[in-house]
């Protein structure tokens, strides 16, 4: 039986950082902007403050889109890498403890970093900053972390009633 895919995402830019992002931008902006608006700020200065702004919203956008986090009904599996890959898993059974942490301005942007440790290791298996939805994902883990007790439940209540 295949692994059914519930969940699939890269880390948020905006969301995560937003001053830091805002300030790229702005770096960018700046660099067209400036030889425009201010006599005698040269338009060499001005290149270097967009290549700068760009190279930073660069440099970001393809390190987000070299880690990924996916959720299937059985496992978290974390990926990082292109020429080197460094890819963890955690079967959603063996998972003993999730932890979200968000700042105030985090939780606004409903983004977090969300880890996960497995009874095998003493530390956090896999560690995701960035990432959208961390309690929903939380919540999504934990559906799946052990296997569905709803039958012994009801059969523990009806033994219970027949009391």
């Amino acid at each position: 039986m295949d692994e059914k895919t519930l969940f699939s995402a890269h880390p948020a830019m905006f969301k995560y950082k937003p001053l830091s992002f805002s300030f790229c931008k702005l770096l960018a902006l700046a660099g067209i902007v400036l030889p425009f608006v201010i006599d005698g700020f040269s338009w060499v200065m001005g290149g270097i403050l967009f290549a700068a702004g760009a190279l930073c919203l660069l440099v970001w956008w393809i390190n987000t889109l070299l880690i990924t986090l996916t959720i299937t009904e059985k496992r978290t599996i974390f990926q990082k890498g292109f020429f080197s890959r460094h890819i963890n898993e955690v079967f959603h059974s063996n998972i003993r403890n999730i932890e979200i942490e968000q700042s105030l301005l985090q939780r606004m942007f409903n983004v977090g970093t969300l880890r996960i440790a497995s009874a095998a290791h003493s530390g956090f298996e896999i560690e995701i900053s960035g990432i959208k939805n961390p309690l929903m994902l939380k919540d999504m883990i934990n559906k799946y972390r052990r296997p569905s007790s709803t039958g012994s439940d009801e059969m523990h209540a009806n033994t219970q009633s027949d009391d």
